[in-house]
């Protein structure tokens, strides 16, 4: 029998939300008392009012505050709790880019996406090259390694698709031309010819999914590839199993988004996918398979 990973997610049941540094609490909800009034949708402010803040209030500003700033932006940490709570009932807060050294936090519905752990995964044949599969680690990169050589994003999006670049650095204009990087953005080509641009964020099992980076990356493909239709892609560790004679299997969800209004984001849907050796998908498996791609109806 297979034995299960449990994988832990930041932030959900309260639990995985680092104590914030207490010098950066004070100087963020003087930011929101400065600059945000009740009743407004965000505001704009540069990193230089952080230190403008720090020294009306005589305290050394944190060193780490560039790290905060960043993980927030990208998900790997949540707002402190004393901010959080300033946002209206339904709503999150959420920190764009404005510029150079300038963000804007803005209400939205949502700060995160999470899979839903409900989710029945599918399994797939896992072609991960072994010696790719005994070194590589729990990070973005291996997630991205596995749907890659797995071909996750053919399978999922129905498409014919090809890796066009990782770590792709841009600066995008919707965000008056703050810098931003891509994870991973893939081009394809569908039946009936139409040529798209997947930008795909990628999180290791202890990291969420955050909307800004979706935001981000839906605006800055819309910019650069204005003749491809956009569909933004996440990606994230959900499941990792031990399975005898072959090693760890991972399952990975992808979830499509899309972003309503400005920066709202959305699940458009979801798909789990448990790579594992050919062996173990069972005759059973394969008729439940049959069967659902016979519900949907053969394409064309």
């Amino acid at each position: 029998m297979a034995k299960k990973t449990p994988v832990h997610v930041p932030g959900q049941a309260g639990e995985g939300i680092p104590k914030a540094d207490t010098r950066y609490i004070r100087i963020m909800r003087e930011l929101f008392s400065r600059k945000w009034k009740t009743g407004q949708e965000g505001f704009d402010w540069d990193r230089k009012d952080l230190s403008a803040i720090a020294r009306d209030l005589s305290i050394e500003v944190p060193s780490n505050l560039g790290d905060n700033i960043y993980s927030v932006r990208h998900g790997r940490e949540d707002l402190p709790e004393e901010i959080r709570a300033l946002a209206p009932n339904g709503k999150a807060w959420i920190l764009l880019p404005n510029g150079k050294s300038s963000y804007s936090f803005v209400l939205a519905e949502r700060a995160f996406i999470d899979p839903d752990p409900a989710r029945q995964p599918i399994k797939i044949p896992d072609s991960t090259p072994q010696i790719v599969a005994r070194y590589a680690k729990r990070d973005e990169q291996a997630v991205l390694a596995r749907i890659r050589y797995c071909r996750l994003v053919d399978i999922f999006m129905g498409i014919a698709s090809f890796q066009l670049q990782s770590h792709m650095r841009t600066t995008v204009a919707h965000f008056h031309k703050a810098q931003t990087e891509l994870d991973e953005v893939y081009v394809g080509v569908d039946a009936t010819g139409a040529q798209m641009v997947i930008p795909i964020q990628a999180k290791g099992s202890h990291e969420r999914i955050g909307v800004v980076q979706i935001v981000t990356d839906h605006y800055a493909c819309k910019e650069k590839f204005p003749g491809m239709v956009a569909r933004t892609v996440a990606a994230k560790t959900v499941e990792i199993e031990e399975i005898a004679g072959f090693g760890q299997s991972f399952t990975i969800a992808l979830v499509e988004a899309t972003v309503v209004g400005n920066h709202n984001v959305r699940k458009v849907r979801e798909e789990h996918f448990q790579l594992v050796p050919a062996s173990s998908i069972s005759d059973a498996d394969l008729r439940t398979y049959n069967t659902m791609f016979a519900s949907r109806g053969r394409p064309g």
